[in-house]
């Protein structure tokens, strides 16, 4: 995943082309479902096409806010998209989210924030996190990131907040190598992140 999840890492470009290029013999697959949230360099389709060894993974569902249909698409060599063609599942994609995305791409409805500003405001939400005390929060190059409570659970954290504030993190405690503590969160309006930040330090003010 490059933005990777739940990290909000990017890994570097020229990295990329060099680990490509020495090693033709791979096939690198790569997720791009949050490139339209970060400001530093990334693959545009046409980049991939030119590498017989390289696949990217889109997402419309971030593009476009649309996490209901789940829809996405893949760009790379003829080559690699004919065997993708020929060995994918059938109907992976349902009737109702082609149509959507089809009217997306002839619309391409412009509903996306300014994302200077929006990472502007993930940056000032990062410091206040990390002045709570007890979190450590990862360095991000996109609009989340990912928390370490020093102690407790994330889990009981996410209850805590859905249930006396109304807010919804998520607990990251099942992707592969982190534990009960991990949670990510996604930068919102500022009133919003101020109210997560409160939120939390009352929390650990009750613990």
């Amino acid at each position: 995943c490059n933005p990777n999840n739940p990290t909000g890492s990017v890994i570097e470009k020229e990295l990329l082309v060099k680990l490509i290029e020495r090693n033709p013999q791979v096939c690198f697959v790569i997720d791009q479902s949050y490139e339209h949230f970060t400001l530093e360099l990334l693959f545009s389709p046409a980049e991939t096409m030119a590498w017989p060894n390289v696949l990217l993974l889109h997402s419309m569902t971030k593009r476009y806010a649309v996490p209901g249909l789940r829809l996405g698409y893949v760009t790379g060599a003829s080559n690699l998209l004919h065997r993708l063609r020929t060995n994918r599942m059938p109907w992976s994609v349902n009737r109702i989210a082609i149509e959507a995305g089809l009217y997306l791409l002839e619309h391409d409805i412009d509903n996306f924030p300014d994302i200077a500003a929006y990472l502007q405001e993930t940056a000032r939400l990062h410091t206040a996190l990390e002045n709570i005390g007890g979190l450590e929060v990862w360095d991000t190059a996109t609009h989340f990131m990912l928390i370490r409570l020093r102690s407790g659970k994330a889990s009981a954290l996410k209850d805590y907040l859905a249930e006396a504030h109304g807010i919804l993190i998520r607990d990251a405690s099942n992707f592969d190598g982190l534990d009960e503590r991990f949670f990510r969160i996604a930068t919102q309006t500022p009133e919003e992140n101020d109210r997560l930040v409160k939120a939390i330090e009352q929390w650990f003010a009750e613990e």
